[in-house]
């Protein structure tokens, strides 16, 4: 604000409690802002994924699982025979860049780490294991700098889909679940138990004749653990097909066709799974598959599908390129993630609906849409955006966008825990070789969720901050918002103890050193900004600068918005806190 000026900005809002968040990178697009009234928490669990792929909830045995899809790199390096050229037939060869395929698991009570299912001693289908050798395309040589690489991802054993079904047994009767993988570029399947390590065995690569792949292009597994079947895309636009693989014998009892299927999911309870398509039109579809319809045998090959044609029953209407579904069986509704479309479909999946299998509505999200998942109970729904490192949170009621949650890297998977409503994302680091990026974990929040108090310090059962488990009693703060008992991990209560405003500057308690950030935006535009770094803990304040469109649009009339305040912990690159409030920045006279 100039010196000069004969008026000054005023920042009205409510004091509000701040709750933790994810990692520090831009939230919202051009298109997507988020919403006033929302919070959110999170906890980054380490596992040591690279490449980070699909993730699958145990609700029975309460765990998650997330797979790790990073392939070996060898360099090889010729023998120089001149200033500018090598031998092509000498050279030496080294894994520059081991792989690290694996599954890994997490206790869903406390975020524990459980164990880690390593891929890399299994064969290829080159008949060697993941770090032994890379075959050279035939087309590899010294070219101009007398180095070439390859890799293994065309032929290695690494998971890309993992799916669980938490209530089957071992031979005692004792809870052991079944894990099922699926390794997309290779095109196998591996079937395990969860108390031990994947085997040769376990891993499916030949069709029922024995000659012809079980799988082309595998994805996207999903389990009915009613049935205790598990269902593997193999994509093709024009001649997919969907395989039946019974969990007991680890055999493909049947295939469905489907041509472009690329994502499913499943109402166990119902017996339907849901197919979304990536065809060769101009937009794609949901196909509705009655599961009681399917006939089960030995089939040859993937061409051996005819006899299950009738159990594709409908499908949609037109939606956006490139569905990936997501079920909801409270407003009995199909999201759809179109990420060649950058868009989210809604699709009416209720029978006795007059809009049945219709898309009522298209969502835009913050980034490009990747994965869905629903949380029915809380009437939430998540697309992990690829393209925008983060998480869209869309609310289920009313489908529209509320909240971007950034993400530590390429936000590629989220699924959610259905009894503590905790969302659970992938991703992949930056493009760095073998740099870990975590599974990170978060639980969002409605302010109508938040139990008001009285003005005064926090109550005693825990600090303001997301709701859960009970947790150590919080500090005293200034007037604020009363919390809801902090969780029992102590890792989704990262909790500050309030936010106020007064004139133009933002006063929030810092929970620890770390650097606060402060917009204002109206729709797309924002108003005012700033940030302040604090050095250790106490009350710090943040003094708002009004932009350039600020100050066009201040010159005529006070202006409301959003107002979003997070705090980055120092010497990390995580959000540990934010919060989106309703705010008005007004002119008023000296």
């Amino acid at each position: 604000m100039s010196r000069h000026s004969s008026r000054r900005r005023v920042l009205v809002a409510g004091s509000v409690a701040v709750v933790s968040a994810l990692a520090a990178t831009s939230v919202a697009s051009a298109e997507a802002t988020n919403q006033p009234g929302w919070s959110f928490s999170s906890q980054d669990l380490a596992g040591g994924v690279v490449l980070g792929y699909e993730t699958a909830i145990d609700p029975v045995n309460h765990r998650v699982y997330e797979a790790d899809a990073q392939p070996a790199t060898v360099t090889r390096t010729y023998q120089k025979t001149g200033p500018a050229t090598w031998d092509p037939t000498i050279f030496t060869e080294a894994v520059t860049t081991p792989s690290t395929a694996k599954v890994v698991s997490f206790s869903t009570l406390n975020h524990s780490f459980v164990r880690s299912y390593s891929f890399t001693g299994l064969l290829q289908l080159d008949g060697v294991t993941a770090n032994s050798a890379v075959v050279f395309p035939g087309t590899a040589g010294p070219g101009t700098t007398g180095v070439a690489s390859a890799n293994n991802r065309g032929t290695g054993n690494h998971p890309y889909g993992i799916a669980v079904d938490g209530t089957t047994t071992n031979p005692a009767g004792d809870p052991d679940p079944t894990l099922v993988s699926v390794q997309t570029r290779s095109s196998t399947v591996a079937i395990w138990k969860a108390s031990a390590s994947p085997a040769n065995a376990d891993v499916i690569t030949k069709a029922n004749n024995g000659t012809d792949p079980a799988f082309s292009r595998a994805r996207t597994p999903v389990v009915d653990s009613k049935r205790h079947k598990a269902y593997v895309v193999s994509y093709n636009a024009n001649s997919g097909t969907i395989a039946q693989i019974d969990l007991a014998t680890k055999k493909v009892e049947a295939y469905i066709p489907v041509p472009g299927a690329v994502g499913l999911a499943i109402d166990e309870d119902k017996g339907i799974l849901y197919a979304g398509t990536y065809s060769t039109t101009a937009s794609d579809t949901v196909k509705v598959i009655d599961l009681s319809k399917v006939v089960a045998g030995t089939p040859a090959n993937q061409a051996d599908n005819a006899a299950n044609a009738q159990a594709v029953v409908a499908t949609s209407g037109p939606v956006g390129r490139n569905a990936r579904p997501g079920f909801d069986p409270v407003g009995k509704k199909v999201y759809t993630a179109n990420n060649s479309d950058k868009t989210v479909s809604v699709v009416d999946v209720d029978p006795a609906s007059p809009t049945y299998l219709q898309n009522v509505k298209t969502i835009t999200p913050a980034g490009t849409p990747n994965a869905i998942a629903v949380d029915p109970q809380r009437r939430l729904v998540y697309s992990a955006d690829l393209g925008g490192k983060v998480v869209s949170v869309y609310d289920a009621n009313t489908n529209e966008f509320v909240q971007g949650i950034p993400t530590a890297g390429s936000a590629i998977d989220v699924d959610v825990e259905p009894s503590t409503g905790v969302a659970y994302v992938s991703s992949q680091s930056s493009g760095a070789a073998n740099v870990a990026a975590p599974l990170q974990a978060f639980s969002v929040t409605r302010d109508a969720d938040l139990p008001k108090g009285d003005k005064g310090d926090a109550g005693a059962a825990g600090a303001p901050g997301a709701a859960g488990p009970a947790g150590a009693p919080g500090a005293a703060g200034p007037a604020g918002v009363a919390g809801p008992a902090g969780s029992s991990a102590g890792s989704l209560s990262v909790s500050l103890s309030s936010l106020r405003v007064v004139g133009s500057k933002v006063s929030v308690k810092a929970p620890g050193a770390g650097t606060f950030k402060a917009t204002l935006k109206k729709g797309k535009t924002t108003i005012a900004s700033g940030s302040a770094t604090a050095k250790k803990a106490g009350t710090i304040k943040v003094t708002l600068k009004t932009t350039k469109a600020g100050k066009k649009a201040l010159a005529k009339k006070s202006v409301s918005g959003t107002l979003t305040v997070s705090f980055t912990p120092a010497k990390t690159k995580t959000v540990a806190a934010q919060r989106s409030v309703k705010a008005k920045l007004a002119r008023t006279k000296r």
